[in-house]
């Protein structure tokens, strides 16, 4: 049982780890200097 429990709570942390590390990843992309002067340079 306690197994059982523990492999659960180690998922759980893996799956917020790595939805974490795709946020941080998705957000260093996207606010990259190359990626925003091709944004500002598609408004002006």
């Amino acid at each position: 049982m306690s197994l059982i429990v523990m492999i659960c709570i180690y998922r759980f942390v893996f799956t917020r780890y790595l939805i974490y590390r795709i946020k941080e990843m998705l957000t260093s992309f996207t606010h990259s200097p190359h990626h925003q002067s091709n944004y500002n340079h598609q408004i002006h």
